[in-house]
C-alpha cells in the first residue's frame, strides 16, 4: 500500500470534519441572529437547520465509508470490506441529492422574504419547484437502479442486474447544481446594484453572494471527478476526490446561505462593511427597531396592509415658534407575501413612506 493511498482516507476525514465544524458554527450563528435579534425564525432557517444536520449524517456515512475502504486501491482491500465501503458511500450519495434539494429550498424561501416583483418570485418559485421535481426523480431512479437493491453496492448477488445511465443520472444532477447556484447567487445582484449604499457595503454584500458561486465552482470540480472514476477501473481510490468536492459544495452553500442572515450580529459587534450606508433608497429596507420587522427589497407599491410606527418623535421649532411633533411611519406593502427579510438585514438602507406633523402650541 502506498504513502498515497494512507493519506488520503486522512485528508478526506480532516476536510470533512473541518468543514463540518465550520457549517455547524454558522448555522448556529444564523440560528441565533433570526430567534433572538431579528425574531423572524421562520421556513428557510428551519430549512437550513434541516440541512446541517443532514450534512453531519451525510460526513458520518462517508467517514464509515472510508474506514471500510475508501481512499485505498481497489486490489489491497477484501471483497467483503469493498462490499461495505460501496454501501456507505451510496448510501451517502442518496442522501446528497436530498440535501442539495433542502438547501436550494432554504435559500430560495429566503429570496422570498427580500423580493416582491411579481417576475422575480415567479422565477424563484419556478426554480425551486424544479429542484425539488428533478431531485425527486434522480432520487428514486438512482434508489431503484439495481435489482434487487442491494446489488447496487454487492455486485457478487447472482441474477442481480442494474439499469443503464446512472453515471449519466450524475452528470444532470450536478448540471442542476451548477445552474441552481449560480441563479440563486446572481437573482440578488441587480436589487443589489440599484440601492444606494457605499461601496464598502456593497463590496461586503457581493462577498456573501460570492459563496454560492464558489459553490458552483465545487461543483464544476465535482463534476469532473466524475467523469474521472467513470475512466478509471479503481473506484474505491479515486472516489475519494468526488467526496472531498462534494463536501466543499455542501459546505460553502450552508455557510454563504447563513452567513447572509448574519448583518445584525456583524453591526452589534461593529465589523466594517455592515454599518450604516450612508444612503436612503426606496428600494432598500429598513428594520424597526420595535420587532425588527424589515420592508423588502423592491419598490413599495399599491396600498399598504400594515403600517410599523416608530417608537420616536422628534420636535422641531418652526418659525412661528410653534413646536412640531413629526412621526414617521414606515408602511410595509409586503405583508401579504411574507416578503419581509432582507440580506442586508438591519437600518443602514431606509425608507420613510409617510409623515405625519401634528402642531402644539406653546
Amino acid at each position: 500500500m502506498t504513502h498515497s493511498s494512507n493519506s488520503r482516507p486522512l485528508k478526506v476525514e480532516i476536510i470533512s470534519i473541518v468543514f463540518l465544524v465550520v457549517s455547524w458554527i454558522a448555522v448556529l450563528l444564523r440560528c441565533y441572529v433570526r430567534r433572538w435579534i431579528s425574531r423572524a425564525f421562520r421556513i428557510d432557517d428551519w430549512l437550513m437547520l434541516l440541512s446541517v444536520i443532514l450534512y453531519s449524517v451525510y460526513t458520518a456515512l462517508n467517514l464509515v465509508a472510508l474506514h471500510a475502504g475508501l481512499g485505498r486501491h481497489t486490489e489491497d482491500v477484501p471483497q467483503q470490506v469493498q462490499i461495505q465501503g460501496h454501501k456507505w458511500s451510496g448510501f451517502g450519495a442518496l442522501l446528497y441529492i436530498i440535501l442539495m434539494a433542502i438547501i436550494k429550498c432554504s435559500l430560495a424561501t429566503f429570496l422570498l422574504r427580500i423580493v416582491i416583483e411579481r417576475a422575480y418570485r415567479l422565477t424563484i418559485y419556478a426554480s425551486m419547484a424544479i429542484v425539488v421535481i428533478y431531485s425527486l426523480v434522480i432520487f428514486f431512479y438512482n434508489l431503484f437502479l439495481c435489482h434487487p437493491m442491494e446489488f447496487l453496492w454487492n455486485r457478487t448477488i447472482e441474477g442481480g442486474t442494474c439499469a443503464p445511465g446512472a453515471l449519466v443520472s450524475g452528470y444532470a444532477l450536478s448540471a442542476l447544481a451548477i445552474v441552481s447556484d449560480l441563479f440563486f447567487a446572481l437573482l440578488p445582484v441587480p436589487l443589489i446594484w440599484t440601492i444606494k449604499m457605499n461601496i464598502r457595503t456593497k463590496i461586503s454584500v457581493f462577498g456573501v453572494l460570492s459563496f454560492g458561486i464558489v459553490a458552483s465552482i465545487a461543483t464544476i470540480a465535482r463534476l469532473g471527478t466524475l467523469i474521472n472514476i467513470n475512466n478509471n477501473s479503481d473506484y474505491l481510490y479515486y472516489i475519494t476526490d468526488t467526496l472531498i468536492w462534494t463536501t466543499l459544495e455542501i459546505s460553502l452553500a450552508i455557510i454563504g446561505g447563513s452567513i447572509a442572515t448574519l448583518r445584525p450580529l456583524m453591526k452589534a459587534l461593529r465589523i466594517k462593511g455592515f454599518m450604516s450606508s450612508g444612503g436612503t433608497n426606496t428600494g432598500g429596507a429598513y428594520f424597526d427597531t420595535r420587532d425588527c420587522r424589515p420592508l423588502p427589497l423592491g419598490s413599495l407599491r399599491g396600498p399598504p396592509d400594515q403600517c410599523l410606527r416608530s417608537d420616536t418623535t422628534m420636535d422641531v421649532e418652526n418659525q412661528w415658534q410653534n413646536r412640531a411633533v413629526i412621526q414617521a411611519e414606515s408602511c410595509d406593502a409586503m405583508s401579504r407575501t411574507g416578503s419581509e427579510e432582507m440580506i442586508l438585514e438591519g437600518d443602514g438602507i431606509k425608507v420613510t413612506t409617510g409623515v405625519t406633523v401634528t402642531n402644539v402650541k406653546n
